[in-house]
């Protein structure tokens, strides 16, 4: 049976299994915080959902339940969600960046295979087990970045695409020369405050960025140190190890804080 919507705002503690399953003109869901579960294929093959925010009251996100979604571009799921069901977001052939929070205990099997479009992936510090085939089938996919240590539980090819590096943190333990059979290389870029490239030239401040191998980074900024909320300003690719980034002095800024961020 086919449903005819466009935006739908769910009001419930628990969004049923195959709750909105096939819902082929809904293009947006509004998921309030409050919601518990979102129960198994609850919008599995909504062709034309392109948006949805899963908030950090949900403790797992169901099985299929967001897969076939073609058209989904933007899927946000939120700290404090504390589960990744199987395939939860299996061929959504249109998701170029997916974020585990790591508040996500688990990522299941098969959780974004055959997401084709899919470039990056961040897994924050926290998540502990990452299911067979989580990530496969990204011809896209050039790097998996990771937050923290590495996941305790690793499923059989848990990674398995051509071209992909998983990047890990100085700190963080349990890495070798190859992760669920990725290579491995340590994501460490320096922002160079000395030197003539540090500083006001003409009306623009810029530095160097340096690093051991290639790496692509996002430039952030804050104004204020204390509890600070990063804005992305650019990404750049460190070609043989080294970038260089710049932008107009701003006007009426008391301060600001630049840092590298994942992309």
């Amino acid at each position: 049976m086919e449903h005819t919507m466009t935006v739908v705002q769910v009001e419930a503690q628990n969004i049923g299994n195959y709750a909105f399953y096939g819902c082929l003109d809904l293009t947006n869901v509004i998921v309030p915080d409050g919601v518990a579960c979102i129960g198994t294929a609850t919008f599995c093959v909504c062709t034309n959902l392109a948006d949805v925010t899963v908030p950090g009251s949900v403790t797992n996100i169901g099985k299929n339940a967001f897969d076939g979604c073609l058209s989904l571009t933007n899927a946000v799921i939120a700290n404090g969600v504390g589960g990744i069901g199987a395939s939860a977001f299996c061929s959504c052939s249109s998701l170029t960046n997916a974020t585990v929070p790591g508040s996500v205990a688990s990522v299941g099997s098969d959780a974004f295979e055959y997401c084709t479009s899919l470039v990056n992936a961040t897994i924050a510090k926290g998540v502990g087990n990452l299911g067979s085939y989580a990530l496969w089938d990204f011809p896209s996919m050039t790097g998996v970045y990771f937050g923290g240590n590495a996941p305790s539980t690793i499923g059989a090819t848990a990674i398995y695409t051509n071209n992909v590096t998983a990047y890990y943190l100085p700190g963080t333990t349990g890495w070798a020369n190859s992760f669920a059979g990725a290579p491995t290389v340590l994501w460490n870029p320096i922002i160079q405050a000395s030197g003539a490239a540090f500083g006001v030239n003409g009306n623009q401040f810029g530095f160097d960025i340096t690093s051991p191998t290639n790496l692509t980074v996002v430039v952030e900024v804050c104004t204020n140190s204390f509890g600070p909320n990063w804005t992305p300003l650019q990404t750049l690719t460190l070609t043989n190890g080294t970038g260089y980034f710049s932008e107009p002095l701003p006007t009426n800024a008391t301060s600001r804080y630049y840092g590298l961020g994942f992309p």
